[in-house]
């Protein structure tokens, strides 16, 4: 900023050296090690202060492996410290059924109890295996973060066994 005083028909050149306005950025996350991406580029990983931001307007994405990812649209004002302090969600809900109904389910190995089933299963692959009366089955599904399945059928064959036998 500078004033400058000119009379009628005066010309002057003047030479302006703007300084650039700073704010601060606090990100924190749940669960913490999320790799922090402000308007495309890099920032390292939560928690983290990130000092000297120009201001004016932001869109952070915080991303973690096996984690939704969050995107928030933020300001940044001058000499004010914005905190964004986020919990990343690591699976999202979903159904298991079964033919025939009230199977014990098992998902990656570990007994959940009896289909149908409802609860929360991470992003990623699972097998889903269930059994009833001596027999299994099993099926291999994907848990996406976007779109996706979320109600999962495994179904026990009850077609008879058939033997071949020569006359």
């Amino acid at each position: 900023k500078q004033d400058v005083e000119l009379a009628t028909g005066e010309k002057r050149t003047v030479e302006l050296k703007p300084t650039p306005i700073y704010g601060s950025l606090d990100v924190i996350s749940s669960p913490s090690g999320a790799n922090i991406r402000i308007d495309g580029k890099d920032y390292g990983t939560t928690p983290n202060t990130l000092n000297r931001l120009l201001i004016g307007e932001y869109t952070v994405e915080l991303s973690r492996q096996g984690y939704s990812t969050v995107r928030k649209s933020i300001s940044i004002n001058e000499g004010v410290s914005t905190t964004i302090n986020e919990v990343l969600q690591n699976g999202k809900a979903v159904t298991i059924r079964s033919t025939p109904s009230g199977a014990n389910l098992f998902v990656d190995g570990v007994a959940m109890g009896t289909t149908p089933f409802t609860g929360n299963l991470s992003f990623g692959s699972h097998v889903l295996k269930i059994e009833n009366e001596g027999k299994s089955a099993e099926k291999t599904v994907e848990v996406k973060e976007a779109g996706g399945e979320t109600e999962f059928v495994v179904v026990i064959s009850t077609l008879p066994t058939v033997y071949n036998s020569k006359p």
